[in-house]
């Protein structure tokens, strides 16, 4: 084989041969394999760009070394007082079909591109922009990506969403948030996950949108071990949660105040009216937009709730910067 690409490579073979076997041929077999390869993943290789790259070069490598083959062929041939005509059509007629390779390589490759770009923002769960502000999306983030985006420099905010992480990053990452006095920004919907590491924020902030939900299990999880569950409650004492509150946290079922519960009892301290705006404090917003801090408020009759949060501690052996 090394032998016959070398001769096809110094002209030594016909121009009949060059053309329709090392021409024809090996384009329509070229062709075929990667349409085999590519087509049942809509041309993109499932996203991997070496592949993809890789058919660009194999059509390179076959077309330069076809064209000069057979042009050395085509001298020779007229060397030997060959027709020009019948030589010029010759070379000429395979423009059309090492064209074509070439469209289908360059679909195969931007396919490609497009598919890892798009697997690309689908998989980044973490954000961190110029200005300091780390945003979480996707359902269960990396915590590694977290932890490196909050170490990468100084942070203004971590705004977050729903989240599903295990309860030891959700320890670690509220411990972190408490420790370096990070404002946390909430919006949308905010799970049990979502509601601790905002719990662990000393500038807790919330869009009027935010659906705020709290499993109150969350210290008393019949799954786990006393200790287990011991040290869970020993964790949200540390977030400034009273006997009163912990009592609510081990009854069953969910827990979803609105904005307006939340900032009564003291859960958020700031209110934006969208993500970007500027912060205003909570009983601020109460005053600017009061129908939100009085629509879920209690009859004056009746039994006042015990206050759910208040300000957090200091953690044992962590410094705030």
């Amino acid at each position: 084989m090394p032998a016959y690409l070398l001769d096809h490579w110094r002209g030594n073979h016909s121009l009949g041969r060059s053309m329709w076997i090392n021409g024809a041929l090996v384009a329509a077999v070229l062709l075929a394999s990667m349409l085999a390869l590519a087509w049942p993943t809509g041309l993109g290789f499932d996203g991997s760009m070496w592949a993809a790259l890789g058919w660009v070069l194999v059509a390179a490598a076959v077309t330069i070394w076809h064209a000069v083959g057979q042009w050395r062929s085509a001298t020779r041939l007229l060397d030997r007082g060959g027709s020009a005509v019948a030589t010029g059509v010759g070379c000429v007629g395979m423009v059309p079909a090492w064209l074509v390779v070439w469209l289908l390589a360059a679909a195969i490759f931007v396919a490609g591109l497009e598919t890892r770009l798009a697997r690309k923002d689908e998989t980044v769960t973490v954000w961190r922009d110029d200005a300091g502000i780390v945003r979480l999306a996707g359902f269960s983030p990396p915590p590694e990506e977290i932890r490196k985006a909050l170490d990468t420099g100084p942070v203004k905010e971590l705004r977050i969403g729903a989240l599903l992480l295990d309860d030891d990053a959700v320890m670690a990452l509220a411990r972190r948030i408490q420790a370096r006095g990070l404002t946390v920004v909430a919006d949308g919907f905010c799970n049990a996950d979502c509601f601790t590491l905002l719990l662990a924020s000393p500038r807790a902030t919330v869009t009027p949108g935010v659906q705020l939900a709290l499993d109150r299990g969350s210290v008393s999880d019949v799954r786990a071990s006393d200790a287990e569950n011991a040290e869970r409650e020993a964790f949200y004492r540390g977030l400034g949660l009273d006997d009163d509150a912990l009592r609510e946290l081990r009854d069953e079922g969910m827990w979803t105040p609105s904005l307006g519960e939340a900032i009564a009892m003291g859960l958020v301290d700031q209110v934006r009216a969208s993500i970007d705006a500027d912060p205003v404090p909570a009983q601020r917003w109460c005053e600017v937009q009061p129908e939100d801090c009085l629509a879920d408020r209690p009859p004056a009759d009746a039994r006042p709730m015990p206050p759910l949060y208040h300000p957090p501690p200091e953690l044992p052996g962590l410094t705030t910067t």
